[in-house]
């Protein structure tokens, strides 16, 4: 290499260098959904976090939100998800061509409920679509509370985590996919249960409960 053209190559690699360091990160890590596995570590919610509630994340894993993408057993039976051939049955009524595709099903079987109470399809990857319903579908993407949600819960609410301790909080998190309302005539017509029509908030709540206290008919959560 010719003298006077070395230092030009050396600036050339440092910008290159600056420009894979600086450069923006994917959604994926800059503020948004996690995935499951960063909540499911044995330090973290693999075991109770608080006196009398349940491991979270075990409760989880048998919880039916688990397998609403991929199906599987539970601890309430056998469910499909969007895998299954129900799913694909009322698909091809809907002129929908792949539910586990589609944004009209990925809303509710692998989303998230943004802060105006609507359901949202999560920004994740393929592979953590197969989580379902997860921990931040109710709790809100994780990247930016999650080292702060067990010290203050008042920096967790402002960095993303949904205040479900709110009155009725909690119940509107579950009713943005569980009613009538949101799930919408044309599915129910297709044939999707239509839950809203007699979901007992505080029955299925019991079902899944992954946490102490009680939780009332109206949606909201009673801390012991």
């Amino acid at each position: 290499m010719k003298k006077d053209t070395w230092p030009m190559a050396v600036v050339g690699v440092f910008a290159l260098a600056a420009t894979l360091l600086f450069r923006p990160q994917p959604a994926m890590t800059q503020g948004q959904y996690l995935g499951v596995q960063t909540c499911s570590t044995s330090a973290c919610h693999q075991k109770s976090t608080k006196p009398g509630a349940p491991a979270a994340f075990t409760s989880w894993q048998k919880d039916p939100h688990s397998v609403a993408f991929s199906g599987g057993g539970t601890s309430q039976g056998q469910k499909e998800g969007l895998s299954g051939a129900k799913a694909a049955g009322i698909a091809k009524k809907m002129g929908i061509a792949d539910p586990k595709t589609s944004d009209k099903c990925l809303k509710c079987h692998a989303g998230g409920v943004g802060p105006n109470g609507v359901s949202q399809k999560m920004d994740l990857s393929k592979d953590n679509l197969q989580d379902g319903v997860q921990c931040e579908s109710c709790h809100g993407p994780g990247a930016k509370f999650k080292d702060v949600h067990q010290k203050d819960h008042k920096a967790a609410l402002a960095n993303g985590m949904m205040d479900l301790l709110a009155p009725g909080a909690a119940g509107k998190q579950c009713m943005a996919c569980h009613s009538t309302k949101d799930i919408g005539p044309d599915y129910i017509k297709a044939g999707h249960p239509d839950q809203g029509a007699s979901f007992d908030f505080a029955k299925n709540a019991d079902k899944i409960k992954h946490w102490g206290g009680t939780m009332g008919a109206d949606g909201t959560y009673h801390p012991k």
